[in-house]
């Protein structure tokens, strides 16, 4: 089993007080930060936004974090689908803190990621098939985490299509539908 190097929670900065004002993605955030230990970043992006769980480009010491990308400003967020996103990347990093990777997975994911979404057909079928069992147990995970920390989340059924529609689409695009 992984470990974070940081044995204290992370501070909550000044700006995402003002920043977040959702109900429910503020929480999960702070969640992150203080009981998981693992830093959330935000960054604008001119994509749709979304999330991911950064093992790469880490400096080195630093631990793995979850970046959050936002269309027109850091912190912009709709509350339920960031707060979702949110939710399966800290599922990632359970499944990393619980090293259910393989070395050739983490490898794969720290050199070369963009591999599974531009070239899939290079990658061996038994490489495909883990990166979907990766991203169906960071969905399980993430759920798990959400209800720990938001139990009174409205939109679980929202978090169940999301899942289903991501698993299906890694499946699609990894061509082992």
């Amino acid at each position: 089993m992984r470990t974070m190097k940081r044995d204290k929670p992370l501070a909550w900065p000044a700006t995402y007080q003002a920043l977040l004002v959702t109900e429910h993605f503020p929480r999960l955030v702070r969640h992150a930060m203080h009981e998981r230990r693992i830093a959330v970043r935000f960054y604008v992006a001119p994509a749709t936004p979304h999330a991911v769980f950064v093992t790469t480009d880490c400096p080195k010491g630093e631990d793995p974090f979850v970046a959050i990308y936002c269309e027109r400003a850091a912190g912009n967020v709709d509350d339920v689908p960031a707060t979702i996103f949110l939710a399966h990347e800290l599922g990632h990093h359970e499944s990393w803190l619980r090293g259910e990777t393989s070395e050739a997975f983490e490898d794969l994911m720290t050199s070369t990621p963009r591999t599974v979404y531009e070239q899939p057909q290079t990658l061996a079928r038994a490489m495909r098939e883990e990166i979907v069992a990766e991203e169906e147990r960071a969905w399980r995970y993430g759920r798990t985490i959400l209800r720990a920390v938001l139990p009174c989340f409205p939109a679980l059924t929202d978090y169940d299509r999301f899942s289903r529609e991501n698993v299906a689409g890694y499946r699609t695009g990894l061509l082992l539908a």
